[in-house]
């Protein structure tokens, strides 16, 4: 049996990323966290980075091809890209005061 090319290109979201396990269950014992957590996570389609290192550990294990670190901050940083660049302008530096109150 060959692999269909949708199992071989490399997930697009943290969605897809989930998905890729036969069970959410499993995903979280290879994470280190509950299945309730995964369903969060899947639902805000964002795994935070702490728990990269057991996700990419457990996709070797379970011969679950493309999952490594780099995947994972690719996929980070697609979703924060534009919010940061937002977050860049909506805050502008404030500038030092110039003038000094003198006492009087």
């Amino acid at each position: 049996m060959t692999a269909s090319p949708t199992e071989t290109r490399a997930p697009a979201s943290f969605r897809e990323l989930i998905g890729r396990w036969a069970r959410t269950r499993d995903f979280a014992r290879d994470a280190g966290c509950s299945p309730l957590l995964v369903r969060q996570w899947r639902h805000r389609n964002f795994v935070p980075p702490q728990y990269w290192r057991g996700i990419v550990a457990g996709a070797l294990r379970r011969q679950i091809g493309g999952v490594d670190v780099e995947l994972l901050a690719r996929l980070a940083a697609s979703l924060r890209g534009p919010v940061a660049h937002l977050e860049a302008k909506s805050s502008p530096a404030k500038a030092p005061s110039s003038k000094q109150e003198e006492p009087g």
